[in-house]
């Protein structure tokens, strides 16, 4: 083939591989985007360098979401992983933090 004709040709878009999979991250790069907002939106700001939280403002923003049955469905379904076989696994971590914010309702009061 001529260089003339190569330079004449177009690049093939059919859609192939690579392209697929280009796809595939932008969308998944969106979707975890949109999920960091919405825990950030509902949530709250977190502090940065390790700087800590004072426990009445995180009481505070558990009690609202405690009392907000959606909110509380959002959290835990942003957290939640679904396995194939139907099972739902969700962090120790948040469930034991959730139980001790819980506890501490219950007996502030709040």
């Amino acid at each position: 083939m001529p260089k003339e004709e190569e330079k004449k040709l177009a690049p093939i878009e059919d859609g192939g591989l690579a392209s697929t999979l280009e796809k595939k991250v932008g969308i998944t790069a969106n979707l975890l985007f949109d999920k960091r907002k919405n825990m950030l939106d509902t949530i709250g700001t977190r502090p940065y360098k390790g700087l800590p939280v004072k426990e009445e403002e995180l009481l505070s923003r558990f009690s609202q979401i405690w009392r907000d049955p959606q909110a509380l469905t959002e959290i835990l379904k942003q957290n939640a992983i679904f396995k194939k076989d139907g099972r739902v696994l969700i962090s120790k971590a948040l469930l034991k933090k959730m139980k001790e914010m819980t506890q501490k309702l219950r007996k502030g009061g709040m």
